[in-house]
């Protein structure tokens, strides 16, 4: 049914302090967390490469080695969606409101609306990571694995046991990024932890962590390691609202990791 006259009685009437329903917004998360890509398609692809490993010695003379392993080795496929929001108003409904600078026919939300389905399909992709989306194909298992496939063995972006956020696991989980991190040839790339994601209820603990020049929770005077420069520190730590596991954190490293 058609919004009308009996849904907005008393905007027929003068007499009314105010309306409300309208309050500020949550700022836009999704796009501090991913990295954003123009599109005109329904549907693309992202091939993952294997391209050379380590060279070899060779001695004087020698034969050189040769590696024909280069090629293609796993493809991700990227399915947009389309969301849409509509409603139904009745003449009368629009002609006979007097506060229509308040509750205006062009202006019932949509934008607030459109922008919080951004955010909730966005943050699907972590609150998911543990379950593999065979739409997506890929490498066969989910985004948080401890069993990626590359040539010759396998690299884990989770623990292998699910753990509590605090200084030890995340200096693990920056050490573990930084050493573990290869390519399809096995080759170490350039990854560091720098955002660190959280749900609303581990807000405090990440504050904790990453606010306080001395080590977090102790009484010794060393400095908190987690906020050297060394490290390529976390610049931003991101409270994303919509994630909805208190449990599961997540460095994202510098490059696209599949």
């Amino acid at each position: 049914m058609a919004i009308n006259l009996s849904a907005i009685k008393d905007l027929l009437l003068p007499g009314l302090r105010g309306i409300t329903g309208k309050y500020e917004q949550i700022p836009q998360q999704w796009d501090k967390v991913f990295t954003k890509f123009d599109s005109k398609l329904a549907l693309e692809r992202t091939a993952e490469m294997r391209y050379l490993g380590l060279a070899q010695l060779k001695t004087e003379g020698g034969q050189t080695a040769f590696e024909n392993s280069a090629g293609e080795r796993y493809v991700y496929n990227q399915e947009h969606n389309e969301i849409a929001l509509g409603y139904a108003i009745t003449r009368k409904a629009i002609d006979d409101n007097l506060y229509k600078t308040q509750f205006h026919p062009s202006n019932l939300g949509l934008i607030e609306s459109f922008a919080q389905t951004k955010e909730i399909y966005a943050a699907n992709v972590l609150n998911t990571a543990s379950t593999y989306n065979a739409a997506i194909n890929g490498d066969g298992v989910a985004l948080s694995s401890t069993a990626h496939p590359i040539d010759g063995g396998t690299i884990a972006n989770t623990p292998t046991t699910q753990v509590d956020l605090n200084e030890a696991t995340l200096l693990a989980n920056m050490i573990s990024i930084r050493t573990n991190f290869k390519d399809q040839a096995g080759l170490k790339m350039f990854a560091r932890g720098r955002k660190l994601v959280l749900p609303p209820a581990l807000e405090p603990v990440g504050i904790r962590l990453t606010k306080t020049e001395l080590r977090p929770g102790t009484a010794d005077n060393d400095v908190n390691s987690l906020d050297s420069p060394t490290w390529i520190a976390f610049r931003l730590r991101r409270i994303c609202r919509w994630t909805s596991s208190p449990t599961i954190y997540l460095s994202r490293a510098t490059p696209d990791i599949h």
